[in-house]
């Protein structure tokens, strides 16, 4: 069995460490792409969305695939949920934030038309009062991955920017060697930037002929954030 997921999307998991033994929790997680990534590795996974239709399909993806994680139908903004994660302490937070989905458009174009710039202030509040959150849940010496979908810089670097100046984070910088193929995103701040011709230039060097090559992958925003004491 196996399970086709974006190449910049896998990044993500790729990016959280998985291993045996490790405790990770996956938020936003249905339909399960990160989690199957994250539980085939052989990490112990925490599957959470607030949808749950969309769990179903997780599971069902998770069943079809022989694999196995705990299922969890939460708003991970609620104060319930906060009690669990706050006695859970994992050791990893995988936090894929909804966001508006620009990156994903050349398999999307309807999003050019769905999408309300207005709004985008309203997911900037809601992607940083998770990610403030998965910072006080993650073990102190544990850390979050924070990712978007997104081209856009509000839903990602000012995300990042916000939690790091409010000393709630401070910023783990990835490395070539981590990203591997995706090396050209990384920035000079240490996030990744994942653009949608990124394996091009991964591909071919050469800026114009990356540039009339098409499209592999999703963009992506992605950055590793560890705890900041209080």
């Amino acid at each position: 069995m196996w399970w086709v997921q974006d190449a910049a999307a896998a990044l993500c998991g790729t990016l959280a460490g998985a291993e045996p033994g490790k405790v990770i929790f996956d938020l936003c997680a249905a339909p399960g792409g990160k989690t199957a990534q994250l539980a085939a590795a052989g990490a112990s996974v925490t599957a959470v969305d607030s949808d749950a239709h969309r769990l179903t399909r997780l599971k069902a993806n998770l069943d079809r695939l022989k694999l196995s994680a705990d299922i969890l139908h939460a708003d991970i903004l609620s104060a319930e949920f906060d009690k669990f994660a706050t006695a859970a302490q994992p050791d990893v937070i995988l936090l894929d934030a909804p966001c508006s989905a620009t990156g994903t458009i050349r398999r999307r174009p309807d999003i050019l038309v769905r999408n309300n710039p207005l709004e985008l202030g309203a997911l900037q509040a809601v992607q940083h009062d998770m990610l403030a959150a998965a910072l006080r849940w993650v073990r102190p010496d544990g850390f979050v991955i924070y990712a978007t979908c997104s081209l856009q810089s509000e839903e990602g670097e000012e995300i990042v920017r916000a939690v790091t100046s409010d000393r709630l984070a401070k910023l783990d910088k990835f490395s070539k060697a981590e990203l591997g193929l995706f090396a050209p995103a990384l920035s000079v701040e240490g996030w990744a930037r994942v653009l949608p011709t990124c394996l091009n230039y991964a591909k071919f060097p050469d800026a114009a002929a990356a540039s009339d090559y098409a499209s592999g992958n999703d963009g992506f925003f992605i950055a590793r954030l560890r705890p900041v004491a209080s």
